[in-house]
């Protein structure tokens, strides 16, 4: 049987995975986890999972340019640090893999971590197959994608798929009314799991000689600094029904990801408001709720003037629903509004551009997974057995 060699970074990762180990044996393979943090490994043994706690290594080993990697975008890394990380990766994988018959790598996200990048990095050299999981852009949703997330996933190479009849309409419109009534009934975000062992992850840093990832924000930033300055500006008059153009911002990294520079929020408003002032409308703008750059923040108020927009922080779902147009890039955003039927601008990539009703169907029933991400049950087998056949997908 072989083994799927899992990265967790969180303790919420590490929960949701330890959900798919009692039922994966029925699609052929065994879990083992990977982690540099020893909080997490701590956990793992708790809940008696196979799992290797990544240490320091003196090998030095060859490697793709890490500065593009999140750590080192956020700050969280410098690129020695990095490069040091990185190389403690290929190691521990390494080492799993002369005991362990791995046939599958699986990742958090878009692998953009720098630990994601030495475990597909592995898996590219040794040919095994990859996986890509990440909670979805829509409620009770998991997006799973053996090619990467957005524009590096299979879907957006292979829109065609969408295409194939799988007489979703009917779930469509059953997910639609629901997801009409739950967005009135909850908030915009949940909770994530704390981690109260942070200084012991500190302190196995500093003793395994791996760097520790995580609680630095951006230079020159605090968290709550970044609130206080996204809020500064931010208008609180009453909102009229399809009286306003809404643009949602992409989150700073992702911007920096796709278009390489923040200007393209320059341009994502500046659309905007054209449109506002063709329509005689005003324009509402709003920060991704997770924005932490004060650089950014700053860069856009700065834009203020010019394009004479409203900030507002109201959740996003009451914005959408009252908008006359939503303007927006690759966000869930603009998914939520084209499920929702509002008119939507797509500017710059976008997933969604050229999604029609049966392929929005499809996309919401068939490729987007049903999973509670946050529930503690067990994953079940037929689930399971969706999430491994597409890293299959050809």
């Amino acid at each position: 049987m072989k083994d799927i060699l899992t990265l967790v970074e969180s303790r919420d990762q590490l929960n949701f995975f330890a959900r798919c180990v009692p039922n994966i044996t029925s699609a052929g393979y065994r879990m083992h986890f990977i982690m540099s943090k020893w909080s997490l490994h701590r956990a793992a043994n708790t809940l008696r999972l196979s799992s290797t706690l990544v240490r320091h290594t003196r090998r030095t080993v060859e490697h793709h340019d890490l500065s593009f990697s999140g750590e080192v975008l956020q700050n969280l890394f410098t690129t020695d640090q990095a490069s040091l990380y990185y190389q403690s990766f290929v190691d521990a994988v390494e080492t799993v893999a002369s005991t362990h018959s791995v046939g599958m790598v699986i990742v958090w996200g878009g692998g953009d971590t720098v630990a994601s990048l030495a475990l597909l990095a592995y898996a590219k050299k040794n040919a095994l197959r990859t996986l890509y999981v990440d909670k979805g852009n829509l409620p009770g949703k998991m997006i799973v994608d053996p090619c990467g997330m957005n524009f590096d996933s299979y879907l957006f190479h292979h829109l065609s798929i969408l295409d194939t009849p799988r007489n979703a309409e009917a779930q469509f419109a059953e997910f639609r009314k629901r997801l009409i009534i739950e967005a009135e009934q909850n908030g915009e975000k949940g909770k994530l799991t704390r981690n109260w062992l942070v200084p012991m992850d500190m302190l196995h840093s500093l003793w395994s000689g791996v760097p520790f990832r995580g609680g630095r924000k951006f230079i020159g930033t605090s968290g709550e600094n970044s609130r206080i300055k996204r809020k500064q500006d931010e208008t609180t008059a009453r909102l009229y029904p399809k009286s306003y153009v809404f643009i949602p911002l992409n989150h700073s990294f992702e911007i920096g990801k796709m278009y390489g520079e923040r200007t393209f929020a320059g341009d994502l408003i500046a659309e905007g408001k054209r449109i506002a002032d063709e329509r005689r409308l005003r324009l509402v703008v709003k920060f991704h709720p997770a924005e932490n750059n004060n650089e950014f923040i700053s860069y856009v108020r700065s834009l203020q003037r010019l394009y004479q927009f409203d900030f507002r922080h109201d959740r996003s779902t009451e914005l959408i629903v009252n908008a006359s147009i939503v303007v927006a890039s690759n966000t869930s955003v603009a998914l939520e509004a084209m499920i929702r039927g509002i008119p939507v601008q797509h500017v710059g990539k976008s997933l969604y551009r050229d999604m029609n009703k049966q392929r929005l169907a499809n996309y919401v029933c068939w490729y987007l997974i049903d999973v509670e991400y946050g529930s503690d049950e067990p994953i079940s087998r037929e689930v399971i057995n969706t999430f491994v056949s597409r890293a299959f997908l050809e």
